[in-house]
C-alpha cells in the first residue's frame, strides 16, 4: 500500500461499555489473583451492550396535519359559527327564549302558569331585567311574575320568568309575548291561549201551573260553551232522567274572540204525575273533555204546581 493510499481516520472515543471491559481487563493484569472475576465482568459488560438504552431509537419528528384533518377541523368551526340556533339552547350571538304552559285549552277563570326560560353566555347589566311578558291589549289582570336565575356550569347561565293568571273568555287566541334582553343582546318568544268557556247556568221556560190531565211543554236553554257542545239532561224529582218526549236542536256561533259557542235548547213534552201537588223538574249541562281533564256541571230547577 502506498503513502497515498493511506488514509488517517480520526480517534473515535470509546464507548461506555469499552471503557468498562478496558478498565476490567487492566484490573485483572494488575491483580491476577482477581482473574476469577473477568468471567463475570464480561457477562455484565455483554448485557450493557444488549440494553435498551444502548439500542433506543431517535425520538420521530412531529408529522405535520394532513389535509383531511384539517377541513375536518374547518368544518367544525363553520358549523359553530353559521349553524342556526335550536330554541332553548345556547349560542353565542342571540338569546333564543322558550315559553311553555299547561297543555290547552285552559278551562276559564282557573290559574293557570305560563314559563319563560332563555339561556346565555352574556352578562345582565345593573338594572336589566332578563325577561318580561307582554300583550298587544295588557297583560290579564290580576297576574303574578316570578323570575329567578341559576348558573348551570361553563358560564352559561339559565333565567327563568313564571307568569300566573286566570284566562278569561276575552284571552282566546290571545299572544302572551316574553322579550329576554340580557347584555346588549335580544330575543322574543310568543304563546297564543286557547280558552274553554264554560256553560252559563242553564235556564228552564214553561208554565208554572198545569192541570194534572194536561201535557206541558218546556225548554232548557243552555248557552256560553264553547270547544265542545255540552251535554244536557232533564230529571225528575226522584232524580231519575226523562228521555220519553224530550228532543234537542242546537246552534254554533262565533265571538269576537274567536270562540265557538254552543246553544243548546231541549224541550220536554209530558204529563205530570199526581202523586205531589208541587213537581221539581231539573235541567243540568254537563260540559267535559276528558282528554284534558275538563268537567262542569251546572243545573237549574224550577218548581212546578200541578192540578188535579
Amino acid at each position: 500500500m502506498t503513502e497515498r493510499d493511506t488514509q488517517t481516520l480520526p480517534p473515535q472515543a470509546p464507548t461506555m461499555s469499552q471503557q468498562f471491559l478496558e478498565e476490567t481487563s487492566s484490573t485483572s493484569h494488575r491483580h491476577p489473583g482477581h482473574a476469577h472475576h473477568r468471567k463475570a465482568a464480561r457477562t455484565r459488560a455483554n448485557k450493557l451492550l444488549t440494553s435498551p438504552e444502548c439500542r433506543r431509537s431517535p425520538a420521530p419528528r412531529p408529522s405535520s396535519p394532513s389535509i383531511f384533518q384539517m377541513l375536518i377541523v374547518l368544518l367544525f368551526v363553520v358549523l359553530a359559527l353559521y349553524a342556526p340556533p335550536v330554541s332553548g339552547q345556547v349560542n353565542f350571538n342571540t338569546l333564543v327564549p322558550e315559553v311553555t304552559g299547561d297543555t290547552p285549552p285552559f278551562e276559564e277563570l282557573v290559574d293557570r302558569t305560563f314559563l319563560c326560560s332563555v339561556r346565555t353566555t352574556h352578562t345582565l347589566r345593573s338594572g336589566q331585567t332578563a325577561l318580561t311578558w307582554s300583550r298587544d291589549n295588557g297583560l290579564p289582570q290580576p297576574n303574578t311574575v316570578v323570575p329567578s336565575s341559576r348558573n348551570i356550569g361553563g358560564g352559561i347561565t339559565t333565567y327563568e320568568s313564571r307568569l300566573t293568571f286566570r284566562p278569561r273568555d276575552s284571552d282566546n287566541g290571545k299572544s302572551l309575548i316574553c322579550s329576554a334582553t340580557v347584555g346588549d343582546y335580544t330575543g322574543e318568544a310568543t304563546y297564543v291561549t286557547d280558552i274553554i268557556l264554560r256553560p252559563d247556568t242553564p235556564n228552564i221556560t214553561g208554565p208554572d201551573v198545569i192541570k194534572a190531565s194536561d201535557e206541558g211543554e218546556w225548554t232548557c236553554l243552555s248557552e256560553g260553551a264553547s270547544d265542545l257542545p255540552p251535554n244536557v239532561y232533564y230529571r225528575n224529582q226522584k232524580g231519575e232522567h226523562l228521555f220519553q218526549g224530550v228532543s234537542q236542536a242546537s246552534t254554533v256561533a262565533t265571538d269576537l274572540y274567536g270562540n265557538l259557542l254552543y246553544t243548546i235548547r231541549v224541550f220536554l213534552k209530558t204529563t205530570l204525575p199526581t202523586d205531589s201537588a208541587t213537581y221539581r223538574l231539573t235541567c243540568y249541562v254537563v260540559h267535559e273533555d276528558t282528554a284534558n281533564g275538563y268537567s262542569v256541571v251546572k243545573e237549574s230547577t224550577k218548581e212546578i204546581t200541578v192540578l188535579c
